[in-house]
């Protein structure tokens, strides 16, 4: 049974409003464009419209036009009650002040940035390292700085440990990386950075990019052709790309692989039929690949390892069509590649969540030597802090372990293959905390 919308608390059920925000958790507040054109210039901009161009917008059964929005109804409310004349809410934990905070940025209510931004700086000297966070997930630049300074001072006189707070979850590794050398240097330290936030030209990139310069549609169209799939049995459907690309396959083929490509492919009756794909070429020749049998995560790697990486968007390509086959013949080609490239292995599955995939590349980059905690990577800036908190974590435990063993072996020839034997079993025993 499908979930009803409910009313919203007084104020905002009134008869006499003229517009209505239906939030994420399908709460109905009834409002007036008045009042909230007086404090934004978002709304005001947005009521100005003589008609709603939102595809979800609607009007309920008294002609009150409807808009999804996409904060949840304990946010709106928070800033509903900011902007009412009616008494203002009660916002005392910093992550009140960090939800009021964005749904003031997002809006452009300058008085509610203003005294929720004082609020926030209330929290720098006894929470420096969680306004950090707030601070990066919200663009706030100078905030981040001075944030980081604060926690500089605390770092000195008490022990952080890693110096990770829960909120730091919602922003990039490469922030984080930015504050852990921050920390270590200081500010008159190398590298001085200007921005917490965006790289720095102090990084030197170690790592290939996410996706550089893909194959253009006609490229891909001739090396797909060229596999002369279709010399004995015609096509019978076109894939449409969404760079213009188009594609030729069997439905057939197709179906038995994606049930969600099957349901739409039903739908089409022309002779040719074309299915829009919202992917581009190259990620959609991938998905063919695999439906025809061919080791895409192998494909995927070898053949884009020095110019792209389009394995995180084929995964969430074959996620969204259910291709469960081709999710696990990547998920299985990972860890082949740690020994070549651990860092683009490591960084992918930790993107996609795969907990044993990227614990297995962090166990080869250790053993290979390379890792170096100052070393930045361009991956850095599209991962969670998290996954890069999880692999300092673990590169430690790993360090401490090998001096333990060192310590307690001192070298001994007669004793090295016992060492190594039991370095070998601990390190399979290292956890790798990447959730």
């Amino acid at each position: 049974m499908t979930e009803q919308p409910r009313k919203a608390n007084p104020p905002f059920d009134r008869d006499d409003a003229d517009i209505l925000f239906r939030t994420s958790d399908l709460v109905d507040f009834s409002i007036h464009k008045l009042i909230l054109s007086i404090s934004s210039p978002v709304f005001a901009d947005m009521f100005s419209l003589a008609t709603s161009n939102h595809p979800d917008d609607w009007t309920n059964e008294n002609g009150v036009t409807i808009v999804t929005v996409s904060e949840s109804s304990r946010v709106l409310e928070l800033l509903l009650r900011f902007l009412y004349p009616v008494e203002n809410p009660s916002v005392g934990t910093l992550a009140e002040i960090a939800d009021v905070l964005e749904v003031a940025n997002k809006y452009e209510v300058s008085f509610l940035i203003t005294s929720m931004t004082a609020a926030l700086h209330s929290f720098l000297e006894t929470e420096p390292l969680r306004v950090f966070a707030v601070a990066c997930r919200l663009g706030m630049e100078d905030d981040a700085k001075l944030a980081a300074t604060h926690a500089l001072a605390l770092v000195e006189s008490t022990a952080l440990g890693f110096h990770f707070v829960d909120e730091m979850k919602d922003i990039s590794a490469g922030a984080y990386y930015r504050l852990v050398r921050f920390l270590k240097h200081g500010p008159g330290g190398p590298p001085e950075y200007s921005s917490f936030i965006r790289p720095h030209p102090h990084d030197p990139d170690r790592g290939a990019l996410e996706v550089v310069h893909p194959d253009s549609p006609d490229r891909v169209l001739k090396a797909w052709t060229a596999m002369n799939l279709f010399t004995s049995h015609p096509a019978d459907v076109v894939i449409r790309c969404s760079d213009g690309g188009q594609l030729p396959a069997h439905k057939l083929v197709v179906s038995l692989m994606s049930p969600v490509l099957d349901e739409q492919m039903k739908l089409l009756t022309d002779p040719m039929p074309i299915l829009d794909v919202s992917e581009p070429s190259y990620i959609v020749q991938h998905l063919l690949r695999s439906c025809y049998g061919f080791t895409c995560g192998d494909y995927a790697f070898a053949r884009y390892m020095e110019r792209t990486n389009p394995v995180v968007h084929l995964v969430h390509a074959a996620r969204k069509y259910k291709m469960s086959r081709t999710i696990e013949n990547v998920r299985r080609t990972i860890p082949q590649y740690a020994d070549c490239s651990p860092e683009l292995s490591y960084f992918n599955a930790a993107k996609l969540g795969w907990v044993d995939e990227a614990r297995r590349t962090a166990m080869a980059w250790s053993q290979s030597g390379d890792f170096k905690e100052q070393n930045y990577y361009s991956q850095l800036e599209t991962v969670p802090a998290k996954a890069y908190f999880a692999l300092l974590k673990y590169m430690r435990e790993v360090k401490v372990l090998k001096e333990l063993l060192d310590n307690r072996f001192k070298g001994r020839p007669e004793e090295r293959q016992m060492k190594n034997e039991l370095y070998t079993k601990s390190l399979s025993d290292i956890p790798l905390h990447l959730l």
